[in-house]
């Protein structure tokens, strides 16, 4: 057994690297030492298009990392279908922070691949610039994704009408809880916003 987690880690690292060379960017050592551990943290590292599509390609097929800070990396568009894909496919991934990325412009394609994903748990969307028009993406996130137990999205622009979707899609996630469908963990699904200072 240990031989095949071996082989399956230098096999990540080496598509990594492969995947590197195909989209013409330096691999990040970071990630090559961290595909074998369960947490990989790239906060703030300026990655640009190229990197982030060679990440989340390699990350596609990844069993182990469970904790994925990519947060305060001002994602352009180009990385959105790829990262959209990467949140369908990947169900190891439980802790997610997404935090400042200008997700606004990609919430329709993230959301519909998040409601199939039943791997994260917690997911980090504050400081994304999301708006009332995000809300309506984001609520039916909430209402369909069962596996999803806490979400922030502070530091975002919601106003009325996004509290209300909001509150509508965790009483409807509540009710199916106790009419019987399918809602793993806790129905309650703890919601944050407002400043992210105390």
């Amino acid at each position: 057994m240990n031989g095949k987690k071996e082989k399956s880690i230098a096999s990540s690292s080496v598509d990594y690297e492969q995947l590197c060379e195909l989209y013409n960017t330096p691999p990040q050592r970071r990630v090559i030492e961290s595909l074998s551990l369960n947490t990989l943290n790239l906060e703030s590292r300026c990655l640009g298009p190229s990197s982030c599509i060679a990440l989340f390609e390699a990350l596609k097929t990844n069993k182990t990392i469970s904790h994925l800070n990519i947060a305060e990396n001002g994602f352009e568009e180009s990385v959105y279908p790829i990262l959209a894909e990467l949140l369908r496919v990947n169900d190891t991934i439980s802790e997610l922070d997404l935090r400042a990325n200008h997700l606004h412009r990609a919430t329709d394609i993230l959301c519909d691949a998040l409601k199939a994903n039943r791997g994260i748990a917690k997911l980090n969307f504050s400081s994304n610039k999301f708006d009332d028009n995000d809300a309506v993406h984001l609520a039916d996130l909430l209402e369909n994704n069962v596996t999803l137990t806490h979400l922030s999205l502070r530091d975002n622009g919601f106003g009325e009408y996004g509290g209300g979707l909001f509150g509508t899609a965790r009483w409807r996630r509540s009710m199916s809880a106790t009419t019987g469908f399918p809602v793993r963990r806790s129905s309650s699904l703890p919601l944050r916003f407002g400043s992210t200072r105390p």
